[in-house]
């Protein structure tokens, strides 16, 4: 797992257990990444919309409109990257959309 990658895990983030997208930001000693949740929803926190209309929107796997979730980095393990017994790589930010993430969240 590499930085700026986007899995889909099953965390309870927000009180709600399903399975969503999460990208690393991250790579930490003794298997731990530091990841951002994706939400279809902003919440009123920090976040970086993803645009599926922008030219680099196609690499992240996402099917639609959504949000980066800025506000708190978590702490998850690398063996929680499984998800129905296989990792689960959605795709990755890439290019301008990466540059402009990276601007905005200070990573």
């Amino acid at each position: 797992m590499r930085p700026f990658q986007i899995y889909r895990i099953k965390v309870k983030w927000r009180n709600c257990e399903d399975a969503r997208p999460w990208l690393v930001v991250q790579a930490r000693p003794g298997g731990v990444l530091g990841c951002f949740p994706i939400s279809s929803q902003c919440y009123g926190q920090d976040c970086f919309p993803l645009d599926p209309n922008h030219a680099d929107f196609s690499a992240t796997g996402l099917t639609r409109a959504c949000n980066i979730i800025c506000t708190t980095i978590y702490d998850l393990r690398d063996a929680q990257f499984t998800l129905d017994g296989k990792q689960q790589l959605k795709g990755e930010l890439l290019g301008e959309l990466l540059r402009d993430f990276r601007a905005f969240a200070g990573v």
